[in-house]
């Protein structure tokens, strides 16, 4: 018994003596062209060897990485698309952000389809999430002063108002910039950020799908027209990072970025600020890390928001995972592979 406690004691503290990440270079970048260079994509999803990326031409492009060929699978028939998600039912869901909500649906054997509900006409939609077993919730920007928040129990193929209706102050709406705007912490709970005149995080229940309940916290982020939270990321309920700026002065920094550990009943802005506006931020569960994006580049955080550092000074409009590597949607129709060394 004195010899198996000995044993880990000694793996204790081998544990404690190993050095945590301290920081991350970026070893090399390929720049695959995906899609038209009049073109650029908001969101980007990983499966497999295969990327799903949804363009501002309307199309959705594929890239294999086994062959290394690009293909478009839909194209054209719609205004552009802003988001794109990758359901547990083996469909791919794309979400258009125009003058009325709309879906491309990528089925079995690349089928694709166009679906439009009359419930999201006149509706310019910002953000989806999807769960495994098949719930979704989607947000847009303001009707007759209320949030359009909507609910799927079917990965998407029918969609219900969310009751009672959200209200919105003036000037307030979401930003379809990465479609990170929105996230299911679980199937009975979502968040979502706003911007503008306010900015605030929602939290909204809504496990039985009907009487949802909302409750909700201020940011205290810049306010005004193209100001605000423009992406967040909860590790749980409480845990979370909003980030945003001021997308017309991008370089701006000051109040871009808040994290909390109490669901948002108080906020923290970071020690040393990252590099102006981001319109994504993205969380690496393996290594603890998170990583932003936007027009003034690629930052990350080894301690959750409190000290960021810079990594590139290439604008990107959204981050994805890809194995080790890091995908990043930037301008001319780009997507950068950035393989990436953890120290």
């Amino acid at each position: 018994m004195k010899k198996y406690n000995l044993i880990l004691i000694m793996l204790f503290v081998s544990f404690l003596g190993k050095s945590q990440l301290q920081s991350i270079e970026i070893i090399s970048v390929k720049n695959i062209q995906l899609s038209p260079d009049t073109s650029y994509s908001r969101s980007i999803k990983c499966k497999d060897s295969t990327w799903y990326a949804a363009c501002s031409n309307g199309s959705i492009y594929l890239y294999d990485t086994k062959t290394q060929k690009t293909s478009e699978v839909f194209g054209y028939e719609v205004e552009e698309l802003r988001d794109i998600e990758l359901l547990g039912n083996g469909n791919v869901l794309a979400m258009m952000s125009g003058s009325t909500g709309k879906f491309v649906k990528i089925g079995p054997g690349s089928r694709t389809s166009t679906d439009k509900s009359s419930i999201l006409d006149s509706v310019f939609l910002d953000g989806m999430d999807f769960s495994p077993s098949g719930v979704g919730v989607l947000m847009g920007d303001p009707v007759n002063g209320s949030f359009s928040v909507f609910f799927s129990n079917d990965f998407g193929s029918t969609w219900e108002v969310l009751e009672p209706k959200i209200k919105a102050e003036k000037g307030e709406a979401g930003y379809a910039a990465s479609g990170t705007n929105i996230q299911l912490i679980h199937d009975g709970l979502f968040y979502f950020v706003s911007g503008g005149s306010k900015s605030k995080l929602y939290k909204v229940d809504f496990s039985g799908f009907d009487n949802a309940t909302t409750t909700v916290s201020k940011i205290p982020m810049q306010n005004g027209e193209g100001k605000g939270a423009f992406s967040l990321f909860f590790k749980n309920e409480k845990e979370g990072i909003v980030v945003g700026g001021d997308y017309k002065n991008p370089d701006n920094s000051e109040d871009a970025c808040f994290f909390t550990y109490d669901g948002g009943e108080t906020w923290t802005k970071p020690t040393t600020p990252f590099s102006g506006y981001k319109s994504c931020v993205i969380y690496s569960k393996k290594y603890n890390v998170l990583f932003a994006s936007g027009r003034t580049g690629l930052d990350y955080s080894l301690d959750f928001g409190e000290n960021w550092i810079k990594l590139s000074d290439t604008p990107m409009f959204a981050l994805t995972f890809f194995g080790e590597n890091l995908l990043g949607t930037t301008r001319n129709g780009i997507i950068m592979q950035i393989e990436l060394k953890f120290i």
